[in-house]
């Protein structure tokens, strides 16, 4: 064949081109650990529902191609746990991936190798609001800025804490899906060894979600975990702000936090955080 032939340089790679493409679908979204669990990075909060779950499997089939773990494909539990999305809004979404040809089913979903180059991660965009709701939304949120402004100095302390200096086995915990009170409890126990003597639950939240980068977590339910089921484990008191409570850790929760990370058997026990966004929560058998 002729040397000079134009048409040579249409002639690409096909198994270099897909992993380019697959690994640029993800980066800055997801990680991969070297154990083969996926990660959840910054950008992942940013991504539209649909490019969360395609993300997610994209990660796992890219761990897959890298030897890490033998399955690529994940179950409806599987994404809904590492997402945070609930069972509704990820069952819609994946019966439209699957009409569009951008997933498959098959003992589980994943993204068929010809959909890589289909596949486009969108994040999601913020239209401006009329004077009208920016009005309205100014009266309902005027005294929550005010608390965001005075919670400001411990939360910032908070995302100050050097991470190299956070146990491993906590991070850990923190990372796992579910587990909404022994994740809360690592929260308050890493505050006080920084000197930081409670925490209301946004500020669990914050430094979950901003620091940790940690994925299915809300404060609805951090609430709901440490003022309902952890009063064995935290002493609770109104916060200064008057915008709810503020927590911290007590002995019988170092005890159980240590379980946690031991390893003791749990049972799901699923609850509705009433929020829209249902989740399970790990607790002690």
């Amino acid at each position: 064949m002729n040397d000079d032939n134009p048409l040579q340089k249409l002639m690409v790679d096909a198994e270099a081109l897909d992993k380019g493409k697959l690994a640029s679908l993800i980066m800055g979204n997801l990680g991969i650990s070297q154990t083969g669990e996926v990660i959840i990075l910054a950008g992942f909060n940013t991504l539209t529902t649909k490019s969360k779950i395609l993300s997610l499997l994209l990660a796992r089939k890219a761990a897959k191609v890298m030897g890490l773990t033998e399955r690529e494909t994940a179950n409806t539990k599987d994404i809904t746990q590492k997402t945070g999305l609930p069972d509704g809004t990820v069952g819609r979404e994946l019966f439209e991936l699957k009409t569009a040809r951008l997933i498959s089913n098959e003992n589980g979903y994943f993204v068929p190798d010809y959909a890589i180059h289909q596949i486009s991660i969108e994040t999601t965009t913020k239209t401006t609001a009329s004077p009208k709701r920016l009005n309205r939304k100014a009266n309902r949120t005027g005294n929550q800025n005010a608390t965001d402004a005075k919670k400001s100095d411990k939360i910032e302390q908070l995302l100050q804490i050097p991470q190299e200096s956070i146990a491993p086995e906590l991070i850990e915990l923190m990372l796992k899906p579910g587990l909404t009170l022994e994740r809360s409890l690592a929260v308050l126990k890493i505050a006080r060894e920084n000197n930081i003597n409670d925490l209301t639950p946004a500020e669990i939240e914050v430094f979950l979600k901003d620091k940790i980068r940690a994925g299915g977590i809300w404060r609805n339910n951090i609430s709901l975990y440490l003022g309902k089921k952890g009063t064995r484990y935290v002493d609770r008191v109104p916060d200064p702000t008057g915008s709810g409570y503020t927590y911290r850790i007590m002995v019988p929760g170092e005890t159980l936090l240590s379980e946690a990370i031991g390893g003791s058997h749990v049972v799901k026990t699923p609850i509705d955080a009433g929020d829209g966004s249902p989740e399970g929560n790990e607790v002690k058998a």
